[in-house]
């Protein structure tokens, strides 16, 4: 395996509404429909190239799993799953590790206090203090044919 990948249980009922959001995303062409009348779904990822060492228990009852090789858009096709319905989704890294994404990290992050600290100040050039000398900038003179900006109104 090269890359990220997605892997995701879902109903068969919910085909309907996940798999026309999985083409509008352009993710079509790298998406593999699993299903357990076809042998069993972890047999299936490891054919596909998906480490199933680490993989989790609720993958022995699926009966039907999406596997999306997103790469580097995994994190929004594992968003964009859990809100046309899948019940669970996982990232797989290359290394094989099974992380679980679910639709509570918005929650968590919509409780912390993000105002207990003030923001550090972000220094956007040197530092110029009252009394110190600012380099000289030089401005083109103006073409002798264009009239000054005073002169333009007579």
């Amino acid at each position: 395996m090269l890359a990220d990948v997605v892997v995701a249980v879902v109903d068969d009922d919910k085909l309907s509404t996940i798999l026309p959001s999985i083409h509008s995303a352009g993710l079509g062409h790298v998406t593999l429909a699993l299903g357990a009348n076809r042998g069993d779904i972890r047999e299936q990822l490891r054919r596909a190239g998906i480490p199933i060492v680490q993989s989790p228990d609720a993958l022995s009852g699926a009966t039907r799993v999406l596997l999306v090789k997103a790469a580097a858009r995994s994190a929004m096709t594992a968003d964009l799953l859990l809100q046309h319905g899948a019940i669970a989704v996982w990232i797989v890294t290359k290394s094989g590790v099974w992380s679980e994404v679910d639709d509570r990290a918005e929650i968590v992050a919509a409780d912390v206090d993000l105002l207990a600290k003030p923001a550090a100040a972000v220094s956007t050039g040197p530092e110029i203090r009252i009394g110190d000398r600012v380099p000289a900038v030089r401005v083109p003179a103006s073409a002798p044919d264009t009239p000054s900006p005073d002169q333009s109104n007579q």
